[in-house]
């Protein structure tokens, strides 16, 4: 996965130069990520690979939308493993989703750190 962390031109495209608009975003993702995450392991870990190919389909698009692409992309493996029910796979990407999600959190919220500072 050779794709950046997290680009904050994407969510400046999507809401412009609007600081508390993108903040009001980014702390959303990053409340529902860590909500959903566990959501997501327990599922694994009990063998319900169409409930982690469901949820992990809802974490992508958020994290795609924040410009979280990372995560994103590790959250379409764990989605396209759960569909195929390819079980080793998918509990082998989802093993990855914690720290990659704790590497993605840091980055936005040291970006975040910087008054006033539109995401671009």
């Amino acid at each position: 996965m050779n794709w950046p962390i997290w680009n904050a031109e994407t969510l400046y495209a999507l809401v412009g130069n609007d600081v508390p608009m993108q903040s009001r975003m980014l702390n959303l993702f990053l409340r529902e990520a860590e909500k959903q995450i566990p959501v997501i392991e327990r599922a694994v870990a009990a063998g319900e690979l169409a409930s982690v190919a469901d949820l992990a389909h809802v974490l992508k698009t958020s994290a795609r939308m924040v410009g979280a692409l990372k995560m994103g992309l590790l959250c379409e493996e764990i989605e396209t493993t759960g569909d195929a029910r390819e079980s080793a796979s998918c509990f082998a990407s989802v093993q990855l989703l914690a720290a990659v999600f704790s590497t993605t959190e840091l980055k936005i919220r040291t970006q975040m750190a910087v008054p006033t500072a539109a995401f671009k």
